[in-house]
């Protein structure tokens, strides 16, 4: 299914490719998983307390803001678990602790799964087990609302991953 050994073999490619940032001290590594549509920026309001404790690692999937974005690889999670795995070796990552959101929990999962010696622990953050309603389930979202997020996505991406970030951290204080 995945496979760390068909990670790239340009560390430094894999970690352009993914605008990848590293901050804070610590030995403990936290790896910051975006949820779908979000780029590293959801976890701004966070980053300057966890990275007093913890060394962060941050990164963009492939199609977020500054990344490209070859369709075909991206068909199923197993191109974005992919990306997970290569950016987890080009820093030679390991005991890693995986914090995702949303989707990027999933991922993450499936990650932990195909390559457990990256990982120490797994943290999901309204991780859903299936994404659609469907007639037998409810749990996740309606196809019209996925598709009127799909829209408001192509005509105001910022706006809508500030809103977004708002609804699942909270308003902006004075400490944020």
């Amino acid at each position: 299914m995945f496979s760390a050994t068909t990670v790239a073999t340009q560390p430094n490619a894999v970690l352009e490719r993914h605008n990848v940032r590293v901050l804070g001290c610590g030995e403990q590594v936290l790896l910051l998983c975006n949820g779908f549509g979000c780029s590293q920026h959801i976890w701004h309001r966070m980053t300057t307390v966890l990275a007093r404790r913890y060394r962060l690692v941050l990164f963009d999937y492939v199609g977020s803001e500054a990344t490209a974005h070859p369709l075909e690889r991206y068909m199923s999670l197993a191109g974005y678990v992919q990306d997970v795995l290569d950016v987890c070796q080009a820093l030679d990552l390991r005991e890693v602790i995986l914090v995702g959101h949303s989707i990027g929990a999933s991922i993450g999962m499936l990650a932990t799964i195909a390559a457990p010696h990256h990982f120490r622990q797994l943290i999901a953050l309204a991780a859903s087990p299936y994404f659609l309603n469907e007639a037998d389930y409810y749990g996740g979202f309606s196809k019209e609302d996925v598709e009127q997020l799909l829209a408001l996505m192509k005509v105001d991406h910022d706006s809508w991953a500030n809103l977004f970030a708002t609804l699942l951290l909270g308003p902006k204080t004075r400490q944020g």
